[in-house]
């Protein structure tokens, strides 16, 4: 359950990103314009889709744990025990996991130079 839902997750992570593709584009090449070099460009991207991965994977660890619950106490009639694993390498495998699906899709956007950019090129 966990996995679906991250693995949904990524998928619209993708469909957001290719709907505001332009709007990166311009946005890194006003950056890069007001002197932003492109290594601290892309260190603010990856940083800003960690911080969707951990709460994306906040949100599924919630999910999956209410749903373990749910199934083992009202269905099968056994006692649930809370996995902090579940917790903690969820929250940061799925931070560090959207972060760099975000920056490798990303990426492209930041490489065409400023200038091109702004000229609408």
């Amino acid at each position: 359950m966990f996995f679906f839902t991250l693995g949904a997750g990524l998928l619209m992570l993708y469909a957001g990103i290719q709907a505001n593709r332009e709007h990166r584009r311009q946005e890194s090449a006003i950056l890069r314009t007001l002197g932003m070099q492109q290594r601290e460009l892309l260190a603010a991207i990856w940083v800003e889709f960690f911080t969707l991965g951990v709460l994306a994977g906040l949100l599924a660890s919630s999910c999956a744990s209410l749903t373990g619950w749910l199934l083992a106490t009202e269905v099968f009639g056994f006692d649930f025990h809370l996995n902090p694993w579940l917790w903690i390498v969820g929250v940061f495998a799925s931070g560090a996991g959207i972060g760099t699906a975000g920056l490798l899709a990303s990426y492209p956007l930041t490489v065409q130079p400023p200038l091109q950019t702004l000229r609408g090129n």
